[in-house]
């Protein structure tokens, strides 16, 4: 981060492992209720914050102590950008480092330059490991660092928590922001499809409005539906104003999903023409290309099929917030069997926006209805059997038309907030790139050189080492200490 010639006055350059160095100070095997326990889980990344800690009964000599003023640092990959400082004792995870509070270094400065993006690098470089990578002490302990004075060392960890503290409550307002227009846009589609956005609408309207069932009836002379009839089956399922109606989705639509080509066999995606999407495609409001494509004989031999344009794509499963979400397709393609594709003919085809904003508004209920036990999906049954409240197709129009209007503000206003949060961060990361450099606080000639500094560290270090008493006073006996 900074140049050795480039050295703020009384600054010099060490090792890590100069420094510091691993606690190996274990738990005795004990009796008792509850001790303190934080694991990776526990700490925040990238804020050095400990959100929470845990209270363990499983005390067993594998169990590292730490105690107040320590610092903890997990080593296992991805979470190398998570550490902090405690406040309590107690005993941690296997996968966290446990660095002891010293006398002529503070924890806290440290745990703002293992935050630092070049560290964080650092230690994902050096990382082993198949399953579960991790960084041993003997890997980072090389990573260069410059080492202010004690006393600046303070100034520098004070000026960083005041400008940090005041960042978080910028990034806490616009969270707050952020989760209020969410809750705006659900209240908009809960009034689109409770009638109340359209309430004043359907009043003052001196047209005769066609109730929906007129334009169904005619849906349901050109599609088979086992022979049963919507309007006399679901009028009564649902509280709606006059002239709406409750509809099945398989009773308006074909639903259909897809399938994944053999992928050993190159003939089905060499070559291919015909655009591939998986459930990751959802994620945006329109799929206009795909990353893969397969071959006719894939369409051929397997149950592989092409959707039309317009057809509306379910994530069946996903990772993350995936399963559940609606796009719409603008190019004709095939899907794999994460997807349910909703077909509509010339007819229904007008149905198509009001059902993908009813889809938008039933995100959250409908990922509920997902079973299974690691990765719940959701299944076309379900799909199907989706009960959606239609009102007559001018008062479709003019739902969908106010909230055409609506939403792209909110997508507007949160587009800035994303933004400002993003530069939240950069901001974050330009505070400690100040901090060690030597330009977020003053420099002080009268305080001591940090060259002075590392030798009394080495010097009590060696002492340790040796069995010797500190110079002044020696620390409390940590293995006398409570824990529980």
């Amino acid at each position: 981060m900074i140049e050795k010639n480039e050295l703020p006055t009384g600054w010099c350059s060490t090792d890590l492992g100069d420094i510091i160095s691993p606690s190996k100070e274990k738990i005795e095997p004990v009796k008792t209720e509850s001790i303190p326990y934080i694991g990776l889980e526990h700490i925040e990344k990238d804020t050095g914050k400990l959100l929470s800690f845990g209270n363990s009964t499983e005390v067993t000599s594998t169990k590292t102590v730490f105690h107040k003023g320590d610092l903890l640092y997990g080593k296992l990959r991805p979470y190398l950008n998570k550490v902090c400082v405690t406040e309590i004792d107690g005993i941690c995870s296997t996968d966290i480092l446990v660095f002891n509070e010293q006398r002529f270094l503070s924890n806290k400065l440290l745990k703002y330059r293992m935050l630092c993006p070049d560290f964080v690098r650092y230690a994902n470089q050096n990382a082993t490991g198949v399953n579960h990578p991790r960084v041993d002490f003997k890997k980072i302990a090389s990573f260069e660092i410059a080492l202010p004075p004690l006393a600046e060392q303070h100034r520098i960890v004070a000026k960083i928590e005041e400008l940090f503290t005041q960042l978080d409550a910028g990034v806490e307002a616009l969270k707050k922001a952020k989760e209020q227009i969410k809750q705006y846009r659900q209240a908009v589609l809960e009034s689109a499809f409770n009638g109340k956005l359209t309430e004043k609408w359907r009043l003052s309207s001196k047209e005769y409005i066609a109730p929906i069932s007129e334009f169904i009836s005619n849906v349901q002379k050109t599609r088979s539906t086992d022979g049963k009839t919507v309007c006399d089956q679901l009028e009564s399922t649902l509280e709606m104003p006059n002239g709406w109606l409750g509809v099945l989705l398989y009773q308006i639509a074909d639903i259909g999903t897809g399938a994944t080509p053999l992928r050993s066999n190159k003939n089905y995606y060499e070559n291919g023409t015909i655009p591939w999407i998986t459930s990751s495609a959802v994620n945006s409001q329109y799929i206009t290309k795909a990353d893969e494509f397969i071959t006719e004989l894939a369409i051929k031999e397997t149950n592989a099929k092409i959707f039309p344009k317009n057809s509306l794509i379910i994530a069946l499963y996903g990772e993350g917030k995936t399963r559940g979400k609606v796009s719409e397709l603008l190019i004709e393609a095939a899907t794999n069997q994460a997807c349910a594709a909703i077909i509509f003919n010339d007819q229904t085809v007008v149905l198509k926006p009001f059902i993908k904003l009813y889809f938008q508004k039933n995100y959250e209920d409908l990922r509920k209805l997902a079973s299974g036990g690691v990765q719940p999906n959701l299944n076309l049954g379900i799909i199907k059997s989706t009960l959606i409240p239609l009102p007559p197709l001018a008062e479709q129009e003019i739902i969908v038309g106010e909230i055409e209007k609506k939403f792209p503000i909110m997508e507007d206003i949160e587009k800035t907030i994303d933004q400002s949060l993003s530069y939240s961060e950069t901001l974050r990361q330009s505070i400690l790139s100040q901090a060690f450099s030597g330009k977020l606080v003053p420099q002080n000639p009268n305080d001591e050189p940090a060259e002075k500094l590392l030798e009394r560290i080495r010097a009590e270090r060696l002492n340790q080492a040796a069995g010797k008493p500190q110079n002044s006073g020696p620390r409390r006996t940590r293995k006398q200490a409570t824990l529980a």
